[in-house]
């Protein structure tokens, strides 16, 4: 690139905004090439609202599935508490919904059952189960990754992986596996991995 183009993408766009007005008000330039530099300003321009579009919603969700964690811990906690009264019975489990599912793993010969969708932009959608333990920690892989990375610890279905995609517009593979935690602890095996092919 040369060195007088701006590195930061808004100060690039502020500058080719900049430089096209004058040329193009000055004659500096053909019209053809006029045209070409045009086309490559309004695309650039969507591209770089689309990225901003993307940054937000990560940040958004990230936002809200922090939300969502502390909620469940608070829940979880207060569920225990009035449980371990000893007025607590069935019917008033049932009466709060907090007897939970008859449905129960031995964790530490199991792993989770995961699934995966793309929806455009690097979002990706992680469908994951839970049973009996706390959630999962999903571990991911991108193209060209060498080792997996701790992605998220998910106490909730689905976890949303809104990371944008490493070079705007180009489409991107990812690898995702998980197991499941039980008092902060991993147990068990990996899941299968699951290969999702995220396009723009």
């Amino acid at each position: 690139m040369s060195d007088f183009i701006p590195v930061a993408d808004n100060e690039f766009l502020d500058w080719f905004d900049h430089f096209l007005a004058q040329i193009s008000a000055n004659n500096k330039i053909n019209a053809a090439d006029l045209a070409v530099l045009t086309a490559a300003k309004a695309d650039f321009h969507a591209k770089i609202k689309q990225f901003n579009n993307v940054a937000t919603q990560a940040k958004q969700a990230a936002d809200k599935n922090g939300c969502c964690d502390n909620v469940i811990n608070l829940v979880s906690a207060e569920s225990h508490r009035i449980k371990s009264q000893p007025t607590y019975s069935e019917g008033l489990g049932a009466y709060l919904d907090i007897a939970g599912k008859n449905i129960s793993l031995d964790l530490s010969v199991s792993y989770p059952e995961l699934n995966g969708k793309d929806l455009a932009d690097g979002v990706v959608v992680i469908n994951f189960s839970k049973y009996n333990s706390d959630g999962v920690n999903i571990y991911s892989m991108r193209e060209g990754d060498t080792e997996w990375t701790l992605l998220h610890r998910a106490s909730i279905s689905p976890f949303m992986d809104v990371r944008p995609l490493l070079q705007l517009g180009k489409p991107e593979s990812r690898r995702y596996s998980a197991i499941y935690i039980l008092n902060n602890e991993e147990i068990g095996g990996y899941s299968h991995e699951v290969i999702i092919n995220c396009t723009p």
